[in-house]
């Protein structure tokens, strides 16, 4: 998709990327490709996306055969999701607040008891608590694949002797690997 597409999309919409949100729209459907080869996802997997913003990773990852479960904040992004994949039984699309499903529980309802990966370009503002939150959660993902600023990632994968709260934190319950450098000019507007 082209920053050109992006903005006439969000025209249609009545909308513009709100810094508040953290909202940076992906461009390169290369960088998605990575992104689901890395979680391995594969058809049967159900994927927890946050922020699916204009649908490219979202597509990526129905084209698999995985049941997609898109969690997006603003009204009008939902509703131009699900005109997208309104033909696509294993995409479902829930309007809200991710983190307070994860407070609430509900979103382990949509998920099911069975395992989980989460793969998704997160919204900047609320990395550190979305990654705390499903960490502690007690139905933990299997694996998380998410797109988050180099510098918090490489907080995250520090060594002992230079580690932060956030990464002894992380790493208490996962193994950390930073995957790829995503230049700025993959998202509309660039971070």
């Amino acid at each position: 998709m082209k920053s050109e597409e992006v903005k006439d999309i969000l025209n249609q919409l009545g909308s513009a990327p709100q810094k508040s949100k953290g909202q940076h729209f992906l461009l390169d459907e290369t960088v998605c490709d990575r992104m689901v080869e890395v979680a391995n996802v594969s058809a049967g997997d159900t994927i927890v996306e946050i922020g699916p913003g204009l649908g490219v990773l979202t597509k990526k990852l129905a084209e698999t055969g995985a049941r997609v479960i898109s969690v997006e904040l603003d009204k009008n992004f939902v509703q131009y999701i699900e005109s997208l994949f309104q033909l696509d039984e294993n995409v479902t699309v829930l309007e809200g607040d991710i983190l307070r499903l994860i407070k609430d529980t509900s979103i382990f309802g949509y998920i099911g008891e069975g395992s989980y990966k989460i793969v998704a370009n997160l919204p900047y503002n609320i990395t550190s608590h979305l990654l705390k939150s499903f960490l502690t959660a007690a139905h933990k993902p299997e694996k998380m694949v998410v797109m988050i600023q180099k510098e918090v990632a490489e907080r995250i994968t520090e060594e002992p002797g230079k580690m932060s709260l956030l990464s002894l934190s992380v790493q208490y319950y996962a193994d950390p690997r930073l995957v790829m450098n995503i230049p700025a000019d993959a998202f509309y507007p660039p971070p």
